[in-house]
């Protein structure tokens, strides 16, 4: 009943959030994979924190990268996941960069 009651973008959104909140990275992974598609651009928006976290555990760093593309680049996570991954690359000035804003 819930499931049919809501637009399939916000109950995956929700969804998202659900798995986050548990760790369950893979799971998450997968489950955006799927329901990436059907998400309206706001909806991207706001699910791409979550992914990147996922991906981030799940060292997909490619992937990781696309998702962080979305996020702001002057918001909090935003600066913090291309932080992480500037550090990954070893590229530690950058990361200094996008760790301080």
């Amino acid at each position: 009943v819930y499931e049919r009651s809501q637009p399939r973008g916000e109950f995956g959104i929700g969804r998202l959030r659900c798995l986050s909140a548990l760790s369950e990275w893979s799971q998450l992974c997968r489950v955006a994979d799927v329901l990436w598609p059907n998400l309206a651009p706001a909806q991207q928006l706001e699910a791409a924190p979550l992914l990147a976290a996922a991906r981030w555990h799940c060292q997909q760093w490619e992937a990781m990268e696309a998702v962080t593309r979305l996020i702001p680049p002057g918001s909090y996570e935003g600066g913090f996941y291309r932080a992480v991954l500037a550090t990954h690359a070893e590229r530690y000035e950058e990361a200094r960069r996008c760790a301080t804003g």
